[in-house]
Order: structure tokens, then sequence, then C-alpha cells
């Protein structure tokens, strides 16, 4: 049976429950005086002389589950009561060496019980914080059980889903291998920058540096200085992948004078915070003919803002490629975990 759910535990609790309230515990000590007075004044002629604060060792003992001080107030008043009603001559305040020596006797007798009773007390409160850790740890323990849970079958549904895109018609395996090498490695450093930062979100300055130290340059960036979650921060990684691959094969980059421009930017529409984040190509070949999906990795690129509930266009102009993502803020920055919808991760066409 767990400690939570036993008698001493709910004994436990009342008693700090009690601690908190100092009213309270004054009110307990009192009543447990005035409980112990009645009961000496029953017991007075069944006693034998000699032991006036018999009835009161109880009574103090307890007071000081209310505290220290509750357990002081309880024997200060004890010590009175006890001297001006119990010890001859009764109702007089005067003592001789006998009577005095018991009084005394009890005041150190007290301070035992008060001093062991704190004690016990404060042993009480460490067990109680103990339990209490330990059960907020089994209840993290349980979050993080479903978190990895979780991770684990959203990243295997995306390495399913790289190799689906990658294994497609009309490529040869060293084209296949090729390709899915390079996303798949842009997968392992999306996880790796997330697992950095416990899985809390990177930013996607970050993402973007990150993915282009393989690349011939950098490209121009502006207005990515966002923290991006862990889904967002691996779908970044795939697209920013796809979209150099495809700059180096085809586009800006296969050129000597070819500059990539990549801008985030943020606005409203219909009340809600959009992102954008907008890849642009200048100075590359003409793009003529116009690209079929599976030469340009469509696939990838366009459904990439399925999984937030976005849009992704691509525009070839002749002038460069143009590619615009447009995201909800919340759903790419909010900490969450979620599965991947296999029909949001697209499959190739």
């Amino acid at each position: 049976m767990p400690f939570s759910k036993t008698l001493g535990y709910r004994f436990i609790t009342l008693v700090l429950r009690v601690q908190k309230r100092p009213l309270a515990s004054y009110v307990v000590a009192s009543l447990a005086v005035v409980a112990a007075t009645v009961a000496r004044i029953l017991l007075n002629e069944r006693l034998p002389e000699g032991i006036p604060f018999i009835t009161y060792y109880p009574a103090i003992l307890i007071a000081t589950l209310g505290g220290f001080w509750p357990g002081v107030w309880a024997t200060v008043i004890s010590s009175i009561l006890a001297w001006y009603f119990f010890i001859p001559p009764a109702f007089v305040w005067s003592l001789d060496q006998k009577e005095a020596l018991s009084l005394l006797v009890f005041v150190f007798n007290s301070a035992v019980i008060v001093a062991i009773m704190t004690l016990l007390s404060r042993a009480i409160e460490q067990i109680k914080e103990e339990e209490q850790r330990q059960h907020g740890l089994l209840e993290r323990e349980k979050l993080l059980h479903q978190e990895l849970r979780h991770r684990t079958r959203n990243f295997l549904a995306i390495v399913v889903a790289i190799i689906n895109r990658t294994l497609i018609d009309g490529r040869t395996v060293g084209e296949a291998k090729q390709i899915l090498i390079g996303r798949v490695h842009a997968l392992a450093e999306a996880n790796a920058m997330l697992a950095e930062a416990v899985w809390s979100g990177v930013s996607l300055r970050e993402i973007l540096a990150r993915e282009f130290e393989g690349f011939p340059e950098q490209p121009d960036i502006k207005g990515c200085d966002i923290n991006v979650n862990a889904r967002a921060a691996q779908e970044f990684a795939l697209l920013v992948h796809e979209l150099g691959t495809n700059s180096v094969k085809f586009g800006a980059w296969s050129v000597e004078n070819g500059h990539v421009l990549v801008e985030g930017k943020t606005d409203q529409s219909d009340g809600e915070q959009i992102f954008y984040f907008i890849w642009r190509e200048v100075g590359g070949p003409p793009i003529h003919p116009r690209p079929t999906a599976k030469g340009l990795g469509n696939t990838i690129l366009l459904e990439s803002g399925k999984p937030f509930g976005g849009q992704a266009t691509i525009d070839f102009n002749p002038n460069g490629l143009i590619f615009e993502l447009r995201l909800p803020f919340k759903a790419i920055t909010e900490r969450a975990s979620f599965l991947i919808n296999h029909k949001d991760v697209g499959e190739p066409s």
C-alpha cells in the first residue's frame, strides 16, 4: 500500500495543516491544557500526593504537534495552573523547596517533550516533502515516457516519409542513396540541436546556419531570429536542405554570381499571427522549361507546411526560384508533443 494512502500519512497531513495555521495551533494547545486540568480535578482524590502534573504531560505532547511555540505555551500555562490549583497549599502563590523541585522537574520534562516532538514534527514534514518529491518524480517519469514515445514515433514517421519521397521511379540506386543520406543527415542535425536544447526548441537562424555549412556559401538571412519547436525544427531542416541542394544543382548556387536570400517575417492575417519564410534566388540560370515536380523535389517543399496548417508556394520565376512558406506563428513556436498524421507528411506523387 502506498504511504500516501495510510492512516499515518493522513495524520501527518493533518498535523502539518494545523502547523500552518498558528491560531489553530494555539487553540489546540489551550484546549489540551483545559482538558488536562479538568481531568486533574476529576482525578484529584484518586491520585497520590506529589504528582500534580501527571495529566499535563499528554497535553503538552498534543500541543507540541502544532509546533514549538504552542508547546512552550502549553508548558507555561500548565505550570501556572498546576502550581496554583494542585500544589499545596492550593490557591496560594507560594512554594517550599519540595514543591519548587517538583515544578522544576515538570518544566524540564516538558522541555524534553517539546524538543523531541519538535524534532519529530520536522521529521514528519521531511517525510511529507519526500513523499511529494517522489510523487513528482513518478509523474515526471510518466510524462517523459510519453514524450519519448511520441518523439520516437514522430521521428520514425519522418524517416519513413523521407524514404518514400526518395525511392521513386526513375532514380538509380546511387542517386537515391545520395539523396537519402543528405536528407537523413539534415534531420539528424536538427535532432542534434534539439537534444542540446532538451527538445524545448531551437533558433531558426541556427538551424539555417548549420544546414548551410556544407553548401558553397551562406545565404543572406533576415528576420529568422525566432525559436521554433521540435516538429518545426525537423521540417525546416528538411526543406532548407532540399532548397539548398536544388540550388546547387539547378539554381543560383550552380553559377558563380548566384545568390540566395532568406527572409522571415511575421504579420497579422484574420486576427492570427502568421510567419512567412521566403527563399529567393537571384543571379542563377534562367528557369526554362518549368521543372517537373519530381525533378525539383516539390513534394517536400509544397507539403512542408501541412503539419502546421500552413501553405507553401513555389514560383519558377525566370529570374530565379521563389519559395514562400506561410505558417501560423503559434503552431511553429508553441512547445507541444504530437504525433504526425501520415497523410500530412506527404508521400511522393
